[in-house]
């Protein structure tokens, strides 16, 4: 998915997290491989409306670098345009 909104200039990805109540060690390597991969490309992942519990993992994992999403533009999601 990131490379798709990467191929079409897309750089900033927002993943809408409203509707996950848990997340797993798989998970959250997913979220971080993604940042990483975005970021060695030029563009940069963000994490919206992550619940509590999620927010509390992405603190615990380091990663609350990733939310709240300030994109300054909306990015269509892949596949659900």
């Amino acid at each position: 998915m990131v490379a798709d909104c990467m191929a079409r200039d897309l750089p900033v990805v927002v993943l809408d997290l409203a509707l996950l109540d848990l997340c797993n060690e798989a998970g959250l390597h997913a979220l971080s491989g993604a940042a990483a991969s975005t970021k060695v490309i030029g563009g940069i992942v963000h994490l919206a409306a992550p619940t509590r519990q999620v927010r509390n993992l992405l603190t615990a994992a380091k990663l609350e670098s990733l939310s709240p999403s300030t994109a300054q533009r909306p990015v269509p999601l892949i596949g659900g345009e």
